[in-house]
């Protein structure tokens, strides 16, 4: 009773009376499905109100009690991400690689996930003083192999497409960087710095836009 008057709580949009109902429901007996949807419900819900905490304890569980639902794994990734935990995130999609195969539904959101979590310990490296330059590799080889998997639907392989523009952008920037720095180093200036600033002038190769 408790789980279906939570339920329509949730759908009402009271989410504080639901998570009450929820809760009494999980201290009394009931189906396992049930008790997997009422986590599920909860996890979304303390996800909304930025309770990571208490979201990743209801995703946790729902995994202990059905460790072959793929959308609890997406579900605990997101929160890792949220959470800046990427040592976690990278640990739970390795398990979810040997756990499900490309015939599993969830498979590509799977490798959507994996490029995501490369692209965003490149950032850190970034920030580090470090080349990212081989996670933004990998990043794009997951996309191009999923793309080439046959698996995806139209708006799957949009997405793809975009995504690797992204990366490519990023492996661009980089590469940029990595050239001024060089520039630099040769010259004896700093871009930017007004005391002894290295001048760069850019053009296009375009024969009809030459002065």
């Amino acid at each position: 009773l408790f789980y279906v008057i939570g339920t329509i709580n949730r759908e009402d949009g009271d989410d504080a009376s639901a998570l009450e109902n929820f809760e009494k429901s999980s201290q009394l007996e009931g189906s396992n499905e049930d008790e997997v949807d009422m986590l599920l419900q909860r996890c979304r819900i303390y996800t909304e109100q930025g309770d990571l905490e208490q979201a990743e304890n209801c995703a946790v569980q729902v995994k202990l009690l059905q460790p072959s639902l793929f959308l609890t794994y997406h579900l605990l990734f997101q929160i890792y991400v949220q959470q800046q935990k990427l040592r976690e995130a990278k640990n739970l999609l390795k398990e979810a690689e040997d756990r499900f195969g490309k015939d599993d539904p969830g498979w590509t959101e799977l490798m959507f996930d994996k490029a995501a979590l490369l692209c965003l310990i490149a950032e850190r490296a970034i920030a580090a003083g470090q080349d990212p330059k081989h996670l933004f590799e990998q990043a794009a080889g997951t996309l191009e192999a999923l793309a080439n998997s046959g698996l995806l639907s139209e708006k799957d392989r949009c997405e793809t497409v975009i995504t690797r523009a992204e990366i490519a952008l990023n492996l661009n920037k980089t590469q940029e960087a990595d050239a001024l720095a060089a520039t630099e180093k040769i010259m004896g200036k700093k871009f930017g710095d007004p005391e002894n600033p290295l001048l760069v002038s850019c053009r296009s190769g375009a024969r009809s836009s030459m002065p």
